[in-house]
């Protein structure tokens, strides 16, 4: 499950599970109060950034690409499991995938603000190799998985 746009060609299956977007992380007692970020305080404040190259992260990264937005990248990470650290103990921000977001605001002390624009979006998928198609076992974990995240209810695989 997740994004995996590079995972294509005859041999995989992939069923799309839910739209995703992206948030901004603070920490959570950062000075700005705000549930969003203003357009001057996206660019004046300093952002960590994900080097997620052909993963979700680049979505985004094209997406201000394409919108001529330059932001003051203070710091650069390949993982994603250092961000809540780096955010939680310094003024700096990131943008993050929304479940990603969710996630490390629960684990650390940081908060969740919206970008000021509106966010890029991204399909959640699960995919399987084309031998575990027919397998009973296989179809109804996918059925499963499909019956809990997919947010279209009368939609069907």
């Amino acid at each position: 499950m997740g994004y995996f746009p590079d995972l294509k060609g005859t041999q995989f299956f992939q069923q799309r599970l839910f739209s995703h977007g992206f948030v901004c992380l603070k920490r959570a007692n950062h000075s700005l109060t705000d549930k969003r970020l203003t357009e001057r305080q996206f660019l004046e404040l300093g952002h960590a950034v994900v080097l997620a190259e052909g993963r979700s992260q680049e979505v985004f990264e094209q997406h201000l690409r394409r919108k001529g937005v330059q932001r003051k990248i203070v710091l650069q990470v390949p993982p994603f499991m250092s961000i809540p650290h780096v955010i939680a103990k310094s003024d700096l921000i990131v943008t993050v995938p929304l479940a990603v977001g969710t996630a490390f605001a629960a684990w650390a002390d940081l908060k969740l603000v919206a970008p000021p624009f509106d966010s890029p979006r991204f399909d959640l998928k699960q995919h399987w190799h084309r031998r575990a198609n027919r397998d009973s076992r296989n179809h109804w974990l996918r059925s499963q998985l499909f019956g809990l995240f997919n947010e279209r209810p009368n939609e069907r695989d």
